[in-house]
């Protein structure tokens, strides 16, 4: 297995500056074999997946999070900023077009700069809360386009997404005491983005519905041998590497502890996900999901 990183605009060979020269003539995804395009959730192991992703031979990941379908994607608000700020492709041109309901030109611009991989791949988390129509969008930009939804406990989801977004305000002063009272104001509003994404019953009927090839995977159990064949089986690559010891954004927001009484409140708002998960996954959900 190859050690590459994200790949990037960059060509530093003459290998690949040939690969790239037939694209052009032959047509950008002449024998791309997929498209792999992860959905969240947030603070689930979407940095790990990206990582062991980009790092593999048979695929290519120019960057994690493309937020097209987020963002770029009519009718989001950012599609005039990002119509601007987005990344030229060769310098030339806006490598998503000016036209946010023509989609033509996001598979060429996450195949750029591949050479033999066999799929491209991007992981944008905040994709977890996309509606039927835009999953069925994206799973038409290719013929094989797979999805993979990572869902770690919904409370404990919750309250890391809660501690991530805060982190800022604890590295300034470490004796803030309101990640709590944030944490419950999210689970009192139904539209908070951080609640939202702990709602994992929503992301799965919207990919079916969408009629998209998905596997939902477990964080607590994602890095067990049998996990990580089982997700490599699905994607159609080589072995996947295991995590590691290494912890990804960890600092000192995370050594804040969240009450009883608030892990009981966002229990009751998040119990019709914890009874949809349980209904579809049966003794497969890990255990950390069954405390009360």
């Amino acid at each position: 297995m190859s050690m590459k990183a994200f790949a990037d605009f960059g060509v530093s060979s003459l290998r690949k500056r040939a690969a790239l020269a037939k694209r052009v003539l032959q047509g950008p995804q002449v024998d791309l074999e997929g498209v792999i395009i992860g959905v969240g959730a947030q603070k689930s192991g979407t940095s790990w997946l990206a990582g062991a992703l980009a790092r593999h031979d048979d695929v290519y990941m120019r960057r994690k999070e493309v937020h097209y379908w987020d963002v770029v994607r009519y009718p989001y608000k950012g599609w005039d900023t990002m119509e601007r700020s987005a990344c030229n492709i060769q310098g030339k041109m806006n490598p998503f077009g000016s036209d946010p309901l023509d989609h033509s030109r996001y598979l060429p611009s996450l195949d750029y700069g591949r050479v033999s991989e066999r799929f491209v791949s991007e992981i944008t988390p905040s994709y977890a809360m996309c509606t039927v129509s835009t999953y069925k969008a994206m799973s038409q930009v290719h013929h094989n386009v797979k999805f993979v939804f990572l869902m770690r406990d919904p409370v404990q989801r919750l309250w890391s997404g809660i501690r991530h977004k805060m982190r800022e305000v604890l590295k300034d002063n470490p004796g803030y005491t309101g990640l709590e009272d944030a944490f419950l104001d999210a689970c009192e509003n139904p539209y908070d983005p951080d609640l939202r994404r702990s709602k994992y019953d929503e992301t799965i009927r919207n990919l079916k519905s969408a009629g998209c090839i998905y596997k939902p995977m477990f964080f607590e159990t994602l890095f067990e041998a049998e996990a990580l064949s089982e997700l490599a089986a699905f994607l159609n690559v080589g072995e996947l590497e295991g995590r590691g010891d290494k912890v990804v954004n960890a600092g000192a927001a995370y050594t804040a502890v969240l009450s009883e009484q608030a892990k009981a409140r966002a229990r009751q708002v998040l119990a019709p996900t914890y009874e949809f998960i349980f209904d579809m996954f049966g003794d497969s959900v890990p255990a950390a999901w069954k405390a009360a």
